[in-house]
């Protein structure tokens, strides 16, 4: 049975505040708790600091080494990301919006059965959350729903960790001096552009690809190929004005040809 993840952060979207929910849809839990083992002990981090994205251990380097392992360490092939924004600051609709594009996830994975496991600070009302999860009568059907404590939940950190790249790829689209990171011998990427290239594969929706590019429909697909994650992997908010949307378009379509 696949587990969903979930937590809850914040973006702004053209001066507003909104609820931004991710699940992280993990295959293989013994492989994040495991990671962030190792990352624990590389860094030797004691035990009552939680690893995530607003990790402070009063070493900037050090954070920033920590987020990018927390990053590119403990997730992997299986596991995906979704991606809820909502307008507003009522966690409860926000909460519920996004266990229904879990539970819509799955079905369209054809799971029979998934579980949620979910932070504390997600929902100040846990029994309609319950509701909500208990009024989806058809397959896949909850098997788990249960709250844990970010600390001591790898599958936490790792959404938490996300969240965190996410927000900060919408604040900083438009902002051109970024820390940058040298993705590979000589190649440097702005911060933003490597945390796009770490999950762009990992955010589900549509296959498309331009027709029109090659006559050989093979060449078409890996050259031009991308995932429309509008309705899937990311959904968002209706009420939202069309400059907020407009933060968010360069998300919604993600290339994914080789592109370093």
């Amino acid at each position: 049975m696949k587990i969903a993840f979930v937590d809850e952060s914040h973006v702004y979207l053209n001066g507003e505040k909104c609820l931004l929910y991710g699940a992280y849809i993990c295959s293989d839990l013994s492989r994040s708790s495991q990671a962030l083992i190792e990352i624990r002990n590389k860094f030797k981090l004691s035990q009552d600091i939680e690893i995530k994205w607003t990790i402070d251990t009063g070493d900037a380097v050090l954070n920033s080494n920590i987020k990018e392992d927390l990053l590119c360490q403990s997730h992997g092939y299986g596991d995906e990301f979704l991606v809820s924004i909502t307008c507003g600051k009522d966690k409860n609709y926000a909460f519920n919006r996004c266990l229904e594009q879990v539970y819509n996830h799955f079905k369209i994975r054809s799971e029979e059965t998934y579980g949620v496991i979910f932070d504390h600070d997600v929902t100040p009302n846990k029994q309609k959350a319950a509701a909500q999860v208990m009024s989806f009568s058809e397959k896949p059907y909850c098997l788990l729903f249960a709250e844990a404590a970010s600390e001591l939940t790898a599958g936490i950190s790792v959404i938490d960790g996300f969240l965190g790249a996410y927000a900060y790829m919408i604040h900083k689209q438009d902002i051109e001096k970024q820390p940058k990171i040298e993705a590979h011998p000589e190649l440097y990427l702005r911060l933003d552009e490597f945390f796009w290239e770490i999950f762009r594969r990992s955010i589900p929706g549509e296959f498309r690809w331009d027709h029109s590019y090659s006559e050989y429909e093979d060449v078409a697909k890996v050259d031009t190929g991308y995932c429309h994650t509008l309705g899937h992997g990311l959904v968002v908010d209706p009420d939202l004005t069309a400059e907020q949307f407009k933060r968010i378009e360069p998300f919604i379509d993600l290339h994914l040809g080789c592109t370093i």
